[in-house]
């Protein structure tokens, strides 16, 4: 390599000799051997070495955001999709939240992962923040890779950031930590827009509903963006529609509020021992179970033997309601608000159940092919809060 830098300072010294040496009209002739001579450098794989004091690139922290909602929870129910946004400097921003924390991750165009993740929870809500998490994200780490961490108030929030950037003196501050940064439109920025909303879903009239987010849609066009919460909303009508025809709607409208009941099971009787519903302001199923006979037993509790031989049991006691019904004939019932999600899909994954009353005496049910349809069915309706939670939800943000 020297040999061949030395050749090639000759022949330039030798040409600049030869342009200068003469008188002005005196022509120089540049002999051909030097005019077609060219000087090769070989090729070679080694990579320049980086100044000591420059950070090598670094592909993030090793985790998607869906990595990331893996490692802090099973369930991700309760999780919004994913909203994705493009910054001016190329940075993508992922943001998501489960009503209590809100997750952001920021990746740079040249990086393969996020490199900084940021958990957003209220000053008084731990949630997933700390320690605890960021032991269990380590082992999704590259290996060697410099990272800082910390907590922070911020506001009315606290803060935990992990960060791939390796800063000295990190600023909370410079991340917009609200989707409201991020959008100028959605469905919930009018506030007469999601109250209407809210009314239609009180009164149980889902269809107005749909028509009222599908106008919406029609009016903004081309400038709505598929992060708008009104898509959010048709995807949740979906299958309540798909199954109103299945159902019977009562409502309220001194207490603004609707009771959804299967078609045909609307209250006990005789045949019929367990009557699921819901409200359009509820989160959950509710379930009023009893029996009709001749003579009480003043019934403790009902136990429900599913087909795997566990048991649910409702405690009836006290609070459960006795009445007569004709001469000799009564009614013991008792109606149980917001059964758990985990007790309705052990039910909803059951066949041929059995629900025994016991007290004096016990009296036995198997539930019918109509019972059951009511649980599948009132179960797609159990969670109608779910518009007014996603509301307050985004207003929080905006």
């Amino acid at each position: 390599m020297k040999k061949i830098f030395v050749l090639f300072l000759a022949l330039l010294l030798a040409l600049t000799m030869v342009a200068c040496g003469g008188d002005e009209d005196e022509e120089t002739e540049v002999p051909g051997d030097v005019a077609d001579t060219t000087v090769e450098i070989p090729e070679t794989s080694e990579e320049p070495e980086a100044p000591e004091d420059e950070l090598p690139p670094h592909n993030g922290l090793g985790v998607t955001i869906e990595e990331i909602l893996n490692i802090i929870e099973r369930d991700l129910t309760n999780w919004l999709p994913i909203n994705r946004f493009y910054m001016d400097d190329g940075t993508v921003v992922e943001t998501t939240s489960n009503g209590t924390l809100r997750l952001f991750t920021y990746q740079s165009t040249e990086a393969d992962t996020p490199g900084t993740i940021i958990f957003r929870a209220t000053s008084n809500s731990q949630g997933t923040l700390g320690n605890d998490f960021l032991d269990e994200l380590r082992p999704h780490m590259p290996d060697g890779l410099n990272f800082t961490h910390g907590s922070a108030i911020f506001g009315e929030w606290r803060l935990f950031l992990i960060c791939a950037d390796n800063p000295t003196d990190y600023d909370f501050g410079q991340f917009p930590l609200t989707v409201g940064y991020f959008i100028e439109h959605d469905f919930f920025r009018d506030e007469e827009r999601g109250n209407e909303l809210v009314s239609l879903r009180n009164a149980g009239d889902f269809l107005g509903m749909e028509e009222f987010v599908l106008r919406y849609i029609e009016e903004m066009g081309d400038t709505i963006l598929d992060t708008d919460s009104a898509f959010l909303i048709l995807a949740h009508l979906e299958p309540m529609i798909a199954m109103l025809d299945r159902v019977e709607i009562q409502y309220d409208s001194f207490d603004d509020v609707a009771n959804i009941f299967y078609r045909g099971l609307t209250s006990l009787s005789r045949e019929h021992s367990f009557v699921p519903y819901t409200t359009t302001r509820a989160n959950s199923i509710s379930l009023t179970v009893g029996f009709y006979r001749n003579g009480w037993i003043f019934a403790d509790r009902a136990r429900l033997r599913l087909e795997d031989g566990e048991t649910i049991t409702f405690t009836m006691g006290r609070d459960a309601d006795r009445d007569i019904i004709h001469g000799s004939e009564i009614r013991e019932s008792r109606t149980f608000r917001s059964v758990s999600d985990r007790d309705l899909e052990r039910m909803l994954a059951s066949r041929g159940e059995t629900i025994r009353f016991e007290g004096d005496d016990n009296v036995d049910h198997t539930l019918t092919e109509l019972e059951r349809n009511a649980l599948e069915v009132i179960y797609v309706f159990r969670e109608t809060n779910f518009f007014s939670n996603l509301r307050h939800r985004m207003i929080a943000e905006f």
